[in-house]
């Protein structure tokens, strides 16, 4: 990879515990200075993203992301959808990278700096801190992570064609780059989240509280009920006919990823790989017990090995996932007839009206909302997204 000369930086305030301006300051920023490097800094929630991103991306050879998991997937987003001039055919007929979107996500490679509360393209990718950004850019490569389609398709229409196949000729909700995730982790997720916002408004709060030990002893003990299922589509290596598929649940937890890792040394999916385009899916159904769900997210998540029992099951070579969210049973639940992927309001009473209303789902470390009765879709496209590696 050639010295770089411009680029752009995106850096998110609200990221992780709000330490990504100083770490950008007083690490890249510095080296980038002295190197001669020229760099347009995008802040969020300050600069308008979308626009500073259409003006910057044609002069930048490198965009600079200081975050999480959730800005990582707003900026490969922003720029699936950014309206530049191609500067080279696409070569596929299919309908999600058009030429717009694929000249900008293929000629302007990604570097990350892991600031968020979640890092899991970044660690997969072996960018675990800002020192080792740094050497990315000094003697860095790059590498091509593919990227996943998206769906939300509404309750009255779940049951129909949506549910029979998993193409889908709308355009995508969302690209994912790394993992979606239902049920206990998405709890788990969501409740770091909250602690987070806590410590920011009670500086007492330990962060011990926030920690991946806390939030998952509470969520198993919490014991959810089953609120999803999913069916999965898998490569045949014995046949050209169609893929197998097979139904699950109902489930307690469910993670499908490209990426091996969710945190620095913690994975519910360890033998996944974007190199081969596939997904791995880890799920467990309604027999896992209290006491085998912190197992597995206590234990086995750290030792990087899923035993497949008790409940527990891990499907590799997934190249289709269907999550279905039926309507909750008990009365007096309203239902939102709203076909749009909501993000989780910050404040509690909204929330827990929401809680009633709609599942949660975790889609690169973002929590969203999915109004019951309806179906999510993740299916594999032809877009890839470049990521400057040591």
């Amino acid at each position: 990879m050639t010295i770089l000369k411009r680029c752009a930086a995106v850096i998110n305030h609200r990221s992780g515990h709000r330490h990504s301006v100083q770490v950008y300051t007083d690490t890249l920023k510095q080296y980038m200075d002295r190197a001669g490097i020229v760099h347009h800094d995008i802040h969020i929630p300050n600069d308008d993203v979308a626009e500073s991103l259409r003006r910057a991306l044609p002069h930048a050879e490198a965009l600079m992301i200081c975050g999480g998991d959730g800005t990582v997937n707003s900026v490969v987003n922003l720029m699936a959808a950014l309206k530049t001039t191609p500067t080279r055919a696409s070569s596929s007929s299919s309908s999600f990278p058009s030429p717009l979107s694929q000249s900008a996500l293929d000629e302007t490679p990604l570097l990350l700096v892991p600031t968020g509360l979640h890092n899991s393209v970044a660690t997969s990718l072996g960018v675990g801190a800002a020192m080792r950004a740094v050497s990315s850019l000094v003697v860095g490569r790059t590498v091509r992570v593919p990227l996943w389609a998206v769906h939300l398709h509404p309750p009255s229409s779940s049951t129909g064609a949506a549910s029979s196949s998993f193409s889908s000729s709308s355009s995508p909700v969302r690209y994912m780059c790394s993992y979606v995730a239902a049920g206990t982790y998405a709890a788990m997720v969501q409740r770091q989240e909250k602690w987070k916002e806590a410590q920011e408004d009670y500086v007492s709060f330990p962060a011990l509280l926030g920690s991946v030990v806390a939030t998952s002893l509470y969520t198993v003990a919490e014991h959810a009920s089953p609120h999803c299922t999913a069916a999965l589509t898998t490569s045949s290596a014995e046949s050209r006919s169609e893929p197998p598929s097979f139904s699950l649940g109902p489930l307690r937890l469910l993670v499908a990823a490209q990426m091996p890792q969710l945190g620095v040394g913690y994975s519910l999916t360890p033998t996944a790989t974007y190199h081969q385009h596939r997904l791995t899916v880890t799920a467990a159904t309604d027999d896992v017990t209290r006491l085998r769900m912190c197992h597995l997210l206590r234990r086995e998540a750290r030792e990087g090995y899923i035993l497949s029992e008790d409940g527990v099951t891990t499907h590799e070579g997934v190249r289709g996932l269907r999550i279905e969210f039926p309507h909750v049973s008990e009365e007096g639940v309203g239902w939102t007839s709203s076909a749009d992927i909501r993000r989780v309001g910050s404040k509690r009473g909204n929330l827990d009206k929401e809680s009633e209303a709609s599942a949660l789902l975790v889609l690169d470390g973002e929590c969203v909302r999915v109004p019951h009765g309806s179906s999510l879709t993740v299916t594999p496209t032809e877009l890839t997204v470049q990521f400057i590696v040591s």
